[in-house]
C-alpha cells in the first residue's frame, strides 16, 4: 500500500525503517537520499505491528471496495482504449467525447517543463513520448494511478526557435 506514496515507496525509507538498528534497535537512520540529491530524510520507528491475519468481517468494507475500485478500473482502461481506437481511425474527438458522455478540452502550445494551468502532467508526459503527428494527429491514452484514463491527441509539435535556444 506504500506503493503511490512518494515518501513510504522510497526504497531507501523502507530498507532503513525495517533495517534491524532502525526497527528494533530504536535508533534513528542515517540520513537517506530521498530525491536524487534534492532531499534527505531520517527515519525512526515509533511503533511497530507485526502484520497479522485479519478477520473477514474486519476488512469485508474494504476488499469489496478494493473490488470494485479494481473493475472501475479495469473498466475505465477498456472503455478508454476503445476511444483511442476511434480516434486513430479518424473519428471527431468532440463527437468520440460527446458520445462517451465526457468532455474534451484543447491546449495549445503546452510546454514540457512548464505547469500550464489545467493540464494534467499525466497527459503532458505522455505528448512528449509520443511520435510527431504526421498527415493524421497521434492518438495515445493513459491509465492514471488514481484509476483515471486520460487520452491525448497530438496534432502539432512546434520546434524551439533558433534564437530562443541558449547553451543552458
Amino acid at each position: 500500500g506504500v506503493a503511490d506514496n512518494a515518501v513510504l515507496g522510497n526504497p531507501n525509507i523502507l530498507r532503513a525503517a525495517f533495517s534491524e538498528d532502525v526497527l528494533r534497535g530504536g535508533n534513528n537512520s542515517e540520513v537517506l537520499d530521498v530525491d536524487g540529491g534534492n532531499a534527505v530524510a531520517v527515519v525512526r520507528v515509533l511503533e511497530h505491528k507485526v502484520s497479522a491475519e485479519q478477520p473477514l468481517e474486519a476488512v469485508r468494507e474494504a476488499v469489496e471496495a478494493a473490488i470494485k475500485a479494481e473493475r472501475a478500473t479495469k473498466a475505465s482502461r477498456e472503455a478508454g482504449h476503445a476511444l483511442v481506437a476511434q480516434l486513430r481511425e479518424g473519428a471527431s474527438a468532440l463527437e468520440v467525447a460527446g458520445e462517451a458522455g465526457f468532455t474534451w478540452a484543447d491546449y495549445t502550445a503546452v510546454q514540457r517543463t512548464a505547469s500550464d494551468a489545467g493540464v494534467d502532467a499525466n497527459a503532458r508526459q505522455l505528448a512528449f513520448k509520443m511520435p510527431r503527428p504526421g498527415a493524421q494527429p497521434s492518438v495515445d491514452g493513459i491509465a492514471t494511478a488514481a484509476g483515471d484514463f486520460i487520452i491525448v491527441r497530438l496534432t502539432q509539435v512546434a520546434d524551439p526557435q533558433a534564437s530562443t535556444v541558449t547553451e543552458d
